[in-house]
């Protein structure tokens, strides 16, 4: 009998420390009600307190918030759209009883943040308490209100997205484009002369200055990209004032951005920011807060953007040719046939087709006469004149070799490049050149 009684005293100890367990584990909120939610997806006033900063938005301005408080300055759209989705989904992991005697265990005497979003029609405002870390350090407690309840949420929810200083809500993107919205970049040096003007679009770039020439798209695409991330590292100055102290009465260099819809955007660059070694004082066009951004933009800014240009020496492949004219020691003309059957004679010749039309330049030079005497394009060695579906595909003047390298010029054609003078491989080049020319095999 005692060992029956031991038994089930065991039991029932086990049973209800297993109720307890699930108890503690589940939240003390009813199926179907969320534990915080805000009234409005959209509050008229978002106060966020973080100390020492106070900060207050609202709804409006280019990138659709402002911050009215401590400073008058645009908001950074995602970080707050990021917070208010978070303060939607927010869900404790574990919720206890609030009891005032606890209020320094959770933090909320001096909670490390208060988030306050309130209406101008009357509801009354949703406030949020992120108080003290659990002690495992990974989560937080909240409470929502005036609550009769406390909860965990875990760091990884608030710490990113709810805990933010004034300087983390600010929009520090100090050119804040879409590539595909841009239609034009241009860069001046410290005496206003440009530098680099890139016009065009997605698909069809090209270079007005410092010489002209056809970009590669994929490559623009990269820089713009690069240049619409360039974040802000510190402020230096807040609001309206003097510039001479930044070295930006003449800017040390400018960036200016047009975009499809018209706007301009722009960034001057300035003196170091002492003590720093890495930093550059910068104004945003519009904008009267002094910045400081990474040193690297100077170099960007002052780049003749030759890394853009187009390398390519052709925009037709093998099959769009029907015939090629050599002008060289003599002429000779090759129609499709001499490459397209299946001797070695042609396939020696389809090679050499194919190797011509997929050469790369490895610099781009600006067609000027003194150049084209420097390279031997003056005049030319000979020609190339690509022929397909009834249309001059391409001219092409070759130059001698000079320094392991051969100039090439493209003045006509369906692909001409006026203004531009390309130098390719004299390993590669030239081998193709000679025989096309009927000096000699690759």
């Amino acid at each position: 009998m005692r060992r029956r009684g031991l038994l089930a005293s065991g039991l029932a100890f086990l049973l209800l420390l297993g109720a307890a367990l699930v108890l503690l584990r589940s939240p003390e909120t009813t199926e179907g009600d969320a534990w915080f939610a805000l009234a409005r997806r959209s509050p008229d006033t978002l106060t966020v307190i973080v100390p020492p900063d106070t900060t207050v938005l609202v709804p409006g301005g280019p990138t659709g918030w402002r911050i009215l408080a401590p400073v008058e300055d645009e908001a950074d759209p995602l970080a707050v759209a990021a917070m208010l989705r978070r303060l939607e989904a927010l869900e404790p992991t574990r919720t206890f009883p609030f009891a005032e005697e606890k209020r320094d265990t959770y933090g909320f005497r001096f909670p490390r943040a208060l988030l306050r979003a309130a209406y101008v029609d009357g509801l009354p405002p949703d406030t949020l308490l992120v108080g003290a870390f659990s002690i495992d350090g990974n989560q937080d407690y909240v409470r929502a209100g005036e609550r009769g309840d406390v909860g965990l949420v875990p760091g990884r929810e608030t710490r990113p997205y709810l805990v933010r200083r004034l300087f983390d809500l600010r929009m520090r993107e100090l050119l804040p484009f879409h590539e595909s919205r841009a239609v034009r970049l241009t860069t001046f040096d410290s005496d206003g002369s440009v530098i680099a003007d890139l016009t065009g679009g997605p698909d069809a770039w090209r270079l007005a200055a410092p010489f002209p020439g056809r970009a590669n798209p994929a490559k623009v695409r990269e820089y713009l990209l690069s240049l619409n991330h360039m974040d802000a590292r510190s402020v230096e100055r807040d609001g309206p004032g003097p510039l001479a102290p930044y070295g930006l009465v003449v800017p040390t260099a400018r960036f200016r951005v047009l975009t499809v819809d018209g706007d301009t955007l722009g960034v001057d660059l300035g003196d170091p920011v002492p003590g720093t070694g890495d930093r550059r004082y910068a104004l945003v066009e519009g904008r009267p807060h002094v910045w400081g951004v990474p040193e690297k933009y100077l170099e960007v800014a002052r780049s003749d953007l030759a890394f853009l240009r187009d390398l390519s020496l052709g925009g037709f492949g093998q099959v769009d040719v029907d015939s090629l004219r050599v002008e060289g020691t003599g002429t000779r003309t090759y129609p499709a046939a001499a490459w397209s059957g299946a001797g070695a004679d042609s396939t020696l010749l389809r090679d050499v087709i194919r190797g011509w039309i997929s050469l790369d330049a490895t610099e781009v030079l600006p067609d000027e006469p003194g150049t084209r005497r420097r390279l031997g394009l003056a005049p030319p060695r000979g020609r190339l004149v690509w022929y397909g579906k009834a249309d001059t595909l391409a001219v092409v003047e070759v130059g001698e070799p000079r320094n392991g390298r051969i100039a090439l010029a493209l003045p006509g054609g369906r692909e001409a490049r006026p203004g531009e003078l390309f130098l390719v491989e004299e390993s590669l080049a030239e081998p193709l050149w000679r025989h096309l020319d009927g000096r000699g095999a690759p």
